[in-house]
């Protein structure tokens, strides 16, 4: 008498589908709000990028805070951030 185990398995898709791709941790859709702590945090990892002169990355960053409601300003003083009516 043999023995089964059951198994965890992926299902596997039928003919004509595409199994769904797990989506990487920087396109998931961003949560309702962000903390002022971690609003300071993206703003200073976009300083941080500008300065290097990574402007696509800063970019990246700025549209991902006007995405979750978080209008920024620049200015020779510093970037001021708050939240968008």
């Amino acid at each position: 008498m043999s023995r089964t185990t059951a198994r965890a398995t992926t299902p596997i898709p039928q003919k004509g589908t595409v199994p769904p791709r797990p989506v990487p941790q920087a396109q998931r859709r961003p949560r309702e709000y962000l903390t002022p702590k971690e609003v300071e945090r993206l703003i200073s990892e976009r300083t941080a990028a500008r300065s290097r002169k990574d402007f696509k990355e800063s970019d990246r960053i700025r549209d991902l805070l006007a995405a979750m409601g978080v209008a920024i300003k620049d200015s020779k003083d510093g970037t001021t951030w708050e939240v968008a009516r």
